[in-house]
């Protein structure tokens, strides 16, 4: 009788025949990952820090889904979860899997920084490397051939290179080329009638309506859009939480006391009562999802989409202080709802009319009279060639800002001597009598060359700023580019319109003006019961017309600009008035308010 001899395989071909449990995603993750970033680095990964996760990985692991959008802001863990979700299915069924990133450094610093943490860090992991040469930059070899490869938006080499079953696909709208999440999904189509694909794309929407790549594609495929529904600790009611019911402890609306004193809470609709940080927590955690639009069971493309506020790693103070920042600033607004709300930007036509101001007309308020609210009056003048533009505004402020402004004066000059009267001697009354000057005043420094002077008006206005008395009068000048957030800055000028240097220099504050006009035009329509602006009762269509002049609208190539389309300069005067009480610019009007003779003269 003849021996057979005994098959002998590989350790790489024995773990291809090993026999696999099924392990949910969830079960998974509790067991093998760690925290390889955040407050929670080197800790086990806890279901309870993001407990909607559970829902996402339960229908990533449906046989029959093929698809899920992650639509999410910073700071609420979905790269963890679509992390628990790819590295799971690895670790079950190696093969060749692909990650898509906006660019090569993307690519580079995910796979040399979380991706190699994750390796090291989970033993399910680790025993699929080659050896010890296994992870690069973009590339990782596993057992048995498979491999992880990295792909990214530019390079079409990266992107076609192989099929794949599983491909993840992290912040898309970040990408140069929009139509390069599609051609990374396509690398898995040779595994759709095997019923074997799926793709996780995983992003927080960025820009405004027509630029988001995941919001659109979302919409457009997704058969089950979920949304999230936290429970009330106290009723028991599942309600969908709204920004609009996080409120403030005493109704503040100042973001640094909100953010200092823990003042935000979230007031339940159904029974009225006030959650705290903890309870929110347990509100969600004891939350679910829910389809908005048809069957979360039966559908093979879901989309889940979740809030700042929705999630136990961001405060309810910080999301509440970060909308007051926002509300008044269409520009701060979009940032709100990409990185709070995680959807795209809806872009309004910033405009108004003069027969619209005149309803702003204040009637009981003569030319010259300060209201009796006023805290201070500000100075602002718009310099032409040969003549200034000017107007003069009361400033009104609440317990957390300002809350009213009131234009008393304005008119025409030729001379800096006449400005300087008004600025230094001019003297308005409230109605019991009492006498006030300026207290902050600003000059548009830009111009252009004399033509019967070497001296620029701009030089001009520098030389006669230099001799006023300190502290009272400022050079402003337009930012040439905006920065996100900064509204006002001070930077020091030693150099002329021509390039020649200035004896003793001069302090400049650069005013993003797009910004101001914003705002004025948000405090003119639909903040005018917030924070109202108002016109003395002498009033002229002409000055209103002025103030009417510039409308925000899109260029051809989709970016926002602002189109004038008639004289601006008491636009100009208000953007000015409006920077001057800015809290950016110090000393601040809300100090000025805490002194007992506030702007009296």
């Amino acid at each position: 009788m003849s021996s057979t001899a005994p098959v002998l395989f590989r350790p790489s071909e024995l773990e291809v025949f090993r026999a696999r449990l099924r392990v949910s995603t969830v079960d998974w993750a509790k067991k093998n990952m760690r925290m390889v970033s955040g407050p929670y680095k080197g800790q086990p990964w806890n279901i309870r820090v993001t407990p909607y996760a559970k829902g996402i990985m339960d229908a990533f692991d449906r046989r029959h889904v093929r698809k899920l959008f992650l639509i999410a802001p910073s700071q609420v863990g979905k790269s963890t979860v679509a992390d628990a979700c790819f590295f799971s299915a690895l670790s079950k069924w190696p093969d060749n899997w692909g990650i898509g990133m906006p660019d090569i450094e993307a690519v580079r610093k995910y796979f040399t920084g979380r991706l190699a943490a994750w390796f090291q860090l989970v033993p399910d992991l680790r025993r699929l490397l080659r050896g010890k040469d296994s992870l690069n930059n973009f590339f990782i070899s596993l057992q048995g051939g498979a491999s992880v490869l990295g792909m990214w938006s530019g390079s079409d080499s990266s992107m076609r290179a192989e099929s794949m079953p599983l491909v993840l696909i992290e912040e898309e709208d970040a990408f140069a080329d929009p139509g390069a999440a599609q051609v990374m999904e396509e690398r898995t189509t040779a595994y759709d009638e095997l019923q074997k694909s799926k793709i996780i794309r995983v992003c927080r929407p960025k820009g405004s309506e027509d630029q988001s790549s995941i919001w659109n594609a979302a919409k457009a495929e997704a058969q089950a859009w979920c949304v999230y529904e936290a429970r009330c600790p106290v009723c028991q009611y599942h309600v969908r939480m709204e920004h609009g019911q996080i409120e403030a402890i005493g109704g503040s609306t100042d973001p640094r006391q909100i953010r200092q004193e823990k003042l935000g809470r979230y007031r339940c609709p159904k029974c009225g009562n006030l959650w705290t940080d903890a309870l929110r927590n347990i509100a969600i955690e004891h939350g679910r999802w829910v389809s908005t639009t048809g069957d979360m069971e039966d559908a093979t493309i879901l989309a889940f989409h979740l809030r700042q506020w929705e999630s136990p790693l961001v405060s309810l103070s910080e999301v509440l202080a970060k909308w007051f920042e926002a509300r008044k600033d269409p520009r701060r607004m979009q940032l709100w709802d990409n990185n709070v709300c995680a959807k795209p930007y809806k872009f309004v036509q910033l405009e108004t009319d003069d027969e619209a101001l005149a309803r702003r007309i204040a009637p009981d308020l003569p030319p010259g009279m300060v209201p009796d609210w006023a805290v201070a009056l500000t100075f602002s003048a718009d310099m032409q060639m040969d003549h200034f533009f000017y107007s003069v505004a009361a400033h009104g402020l609440g317990p957390a800002g300002p809350e009213r402004l009131h234009i008393l004066d304005y008119g025409r000059v030729a001379t800096f001597q006449e400005l300087e009267s008004l600025v230094f001697g001019a003297i308005w009354r409230k109605a019991d009598g009492s006498q006030w000057r300026v207290w902050r005043g600003a000059l548009d420094t830009g111009g252009t060359v004399h033509e019967r002077s070497e001296d620029s008006r701009t030089v001009q206005a520098y030389s006669w700023l230099r001799g006023l008395r300190p502290g009272v009068m400022f050079g402003t000048k337009g930012m040439s580019r905006e920065r996100p957030g900064v509204l006002i800055h001070v930077t020091g000028t030693e150099m002329d319109a021509r390039g020649r240097r200035l004896p003793h220099g001069l302090a400049l504050h650069l005013i993003n003006g797009g910004a101001f006009k914003r705002l004025a035009f948000w405090r003119l329509a639909e903040g005018a019961e917030e924070e109202p602006i108002s016109f003395h009762a002498g009033t002229t269509q002409d000055y209103l017309r002025q103030i009417a002049s510039e409308r925000l609208e899109k260029d051809k190539r989709g970016i926002e600009i602002w189109k004038r389309f008639r004289a601006n300069h008491y636009l100009d005067c208000l953007v000015g008035h409006l920077a001057l009480e800015h809290w950016q610019w110090a000393p601040s009007l809300q100090a000025l308010a805490g002194q007992d003779e506030g702007g009296e003269a």
